[in-house]
């Protein structure tokens, strides 16, 4: 199909059976929501059980989208005759209608984030989270499944395992063929990739409908929808314009624009979590009906356990709101806890199942950071569940205790926060400057965790970071049942990595870590402290102090210095495009080669051009590849043999790489040259990138006669 039809396809394929769902779930109460709730309330909860569904059939090895569409069209049945037959009479009931004012803002919106968006970086090469995603999703579209059998390894030669095999410290995968895909079974060659499921499935539903180019615009769409769920949290919990603020604010950022495009799970997860948070507003301010705000809070903030290894730390969190709200006895809240639970423990089983070398590899690392010993671990678990047993026994008199010493608790919270942002900001970052081990290139590299608060100011400006503390301050001033949990969550991700972030030597791929939950409360906080200030509302500085037109006049020329220091800092950011012509180059390097080829790669580098473009070789257009690791373990005889044997089946051999072993050997050979070009951002550690950097890739690839 047309690239272009893919997501046009797969928002129509999520909202039917979402619509049917809300009609079921809502009963009488469409009048309580307005069309555009109700439609990303639609949207989500189709897609989170079709993506569910999906995931299941990658698991089980039963995956096509043919078979995909008719679980889609059985369940599209099944809801439309559960509507007929139940008749809610939802059609009778108008929604209000959304105000004039807000129609044309979001349609102008709607054209700039299409732009912004949809225009995606062509990463498809490997050794990169970004181009595995792609490259995962092309093959769990052609095999179905996502645990990978290469027969043609299985047949290789032993003796050459430790040529082409790169060891890996990892408790559970002793080496990986390309980065990413680590050998869990030697005998039957089986690959298990790195990174959950959710995403790359979601790439392969992409890549059947239009290709790699579908795959990589799908992205786009997450963070299309990212940012109007965001949009109606702040509706929900303070004012259309301030509303309207943040979602500017957050369309123009870098962070936004810059990972709308790039193919990883940082702008899914940045979906899934603000439609869970603006659900569960929803939901807690009491607005029926109960049920479907709780199913699609539960839904969506579940889901998250399948895209993102690292949302597991969040579970105490919403296992402490779970217990919060039975004892609270808040309506609907086993259509919130249900699918929570059910989609974490999915999670959990699938890391047992189908992702031990990752799981294990990142909670090997976590468990001896925060522990530093052995049992550690067991001892936190033992605390968490002792407190949560706690909170849940002397739950009425806890909450007597909060309401009475409710001011003092929340100013010293206050105090805490701004304390915290003032020492990472202006102290912190003078901290001596430490190194850490880079497993790739066997260097050391800085670890720059001191400078993260500065960093993150690099793309929100520090009037932004500045004007969004304040405004945490007054949420968490202002805390109520509607922005507790979001402020649990969010506040728990960004202390968590604004102190120890993992740093990558590429400074805005660093920066991921922050698009899902820490950009949007900053935006949301500095969108808020305006609001604050237009909107006074009687506060304090209207008292005979300071005229209301003052404040309003403040606030104007602060949401413009704001935004105006947003947009500029996105300068490049935002007409930067990585890699642009390189999957069209890549398809016409194929067109020279034979089908059937083995590609053997003379590239001892630690993460050399046999795992960036032998990844899409492989995985794309089925190619056999070979990255010569270590040739001081290479028996030369067994190549040699190897090479022979798959000539005489009929297969080509191509050397890409310095031929003087070939010369060496006497094997015969014809020498082509293909040279690929482009250009990508720079990436660096020490500034905030700018410079746009020409990439050229010469091959020289040697057909074996």
């Amino acid at each position: 199909m047309l690239e272009w039809l893919a997501l046009p396809i797969i928002v129509t394929a999520g909202f039917i059976p979402g619509w049917l769902a809300v009609r079921l779930l809502s009963r009488r109460h469409s009048e309580q929501a307005d069309g555009l709730e109700v439609s990303l309330a639609a949207l989500t909860l189709g897609l989170v059980m079709m993506g569910w569904l999906a995931l299941v059939l990658v698991e089980i090895g039963r995956y096509s989208l043919l078979t995909l569409a008719a679980f889609w069209l059985v369940i599209t049945i099944i809801l439309t005759l559960l509507v007929w037959k139940r008749q809610p009479h939802l059609s009778r009931h108008r929604p209000p209608i959304t105000p004039k004012w807000q129609r044309p803002f979001l349609m102008l919106w709607l054209m700039a984030a299409l732009w912004l968006f949809l225009r995606p970086h062509q990463f498809i090469t490997g050794a990169g989270d970004a181009g595995v995603y792609v490259n995962l999703g092309v093959n769990i579209a052609h095999t179905g499944r996502l645990l990978i059998h290469d027969d043609a390894l299985a047949h290789l030669d032993p003796a050459l395992h430790p040529v082409v095999l790169r060891p890996v410290r990892n408790p559970v995968a002793k080496n990986y063929l390309l980065p990413a895909f680590y050998i869990t079974d030697v005998a039957s060659a089986e690959m298990t990739p790195q990174f959950y499921p959710l995403h790359p499935v979601w790439y392969a539903v992409a890549y059947g409908l239009g290709g790699v180019p579908a795959e990589l615009r799908l992205t786009g769409l997450w963070a299309l929808l990212a940012s109007l769920a965001v949009y109606l949290f702040v509706r929900q919990v303070s004012r259309w314009q301030v509303a309207a603020l943040a979602l500017v604010a957050l369309s123009l950022n870098a962070m936004q624009v810059w990972f709308g495009r790039y193919p990883t799970s940082e702008s899914l997860t940045q979906y899934l979590l603000w439609v869970g948070l603006w659900a569960t507003a929803v939901w807690l301010s009491d607005r029926p009906p109960a049920r479907l705000w709780a199913l699609l809070a539960g839904a969506s903030l579940g889901s998250l356990f399948l895209v993102r290894i690292d949302v597991l730390f969040l579970l105490p969190v919403l296992v402490l709101v779970i217990v919060w709200q039975w004892r609270r006895r808040q309506p609907g809240l086993a259509w919130f806890a249900l699918p929570l639970i059910l989609l974490a423990a999915h999670s959990l089983l699938h890391a047992l199942w189908q992702s031990q070398p990752y799981f294990f590899d990142l909670y090997q690392f976590a468990i001896l950071s925060l522990t530093r010993g052995e049992g550690g671990l067991a001892l936190l678990m033992v605390v968490g569940l002792l407190a949560l047993g706690l909170f849940a026994y002397f739950y009425a008199p806890l909450m007597r205790l909060l309401t009475a010493y409710r001011r003092p608790l929340l100013a010293l919270a206050m105090i805490g926060l701004l304390a915290l942002a003032v020492y990472s900001w202006f102290i912190r970052p003078y901290a001596p400057t430490l190194t850490y081990a880079d497993q790739f290139s066997g260097g050391t590299l800085p670890q720059l965790d001191h400078e993260n608060f500065i960093r993150l100011g690099w793309y929100l400006s520090p009037l932004g970071v500045w004007l969004g503390v304040l405004g945490i301050c007054l949420l968490v001033w202002r805390v109520n049942w509607q922005t507790a949990v979001m402020l649990l969550v969010t506040l728990f991700f960004s202390l968590f990595y604004l102190w120890s972030l993992r740093n990558n030597p590429t400074q805005i791929y660093a920066m991921r870590r922050y698009v899902p939950a820490t950009l949007p409360l900053f935006v949301i906080g500095a969108s808020y402290a305006v609001g604050w200030l237009f909107f006074p509302n009687g506060h304090r500085l209207t008292n005979g102090r300071l005229p209301m037109t003052i404040l309003r006049l403040l606030a104007i020329a602060l949401a413009c210095l704001w935004l105006g220091s947003t947009a500029w800092n996105a300068r490049g950011f935002v007409s930067q495009v990585d890699y642009v012509g390189l999957p069209a180059q890549l398809a016409v390097l194929v067109g020279s080669l034979d089908e059937n080829a083995v590609l053997l790669w003379h590239d001892q580098s630690p993460v050399g051009m046999g795992d960036h473009l032998g990844t899409p070789l492989k995985f794309q257009y089925g190619f056999e590849v070979y990255s010569l690791r270590n040739l001081e373990v290479l028996d030369e005889v067994v190549l040699v043999r190897t090479i022979e044997a798959w000539q005489n089946s009929g297969r080509t051999v191509y050397w890409v790489g310095d031929p003087t072993w070939l010369e060496a050997r006497q094997l015969p050979y014809t020498e082509t040259s293909v040279t690929l070009t482009s250009a990508y951002l720079e990436g660096r550690t020490d500034h905030k990138p700018t410079a746009v950097l020409p990439i050229s890739w010469t091959l020289h690839i040697a057909k074996l006669k």
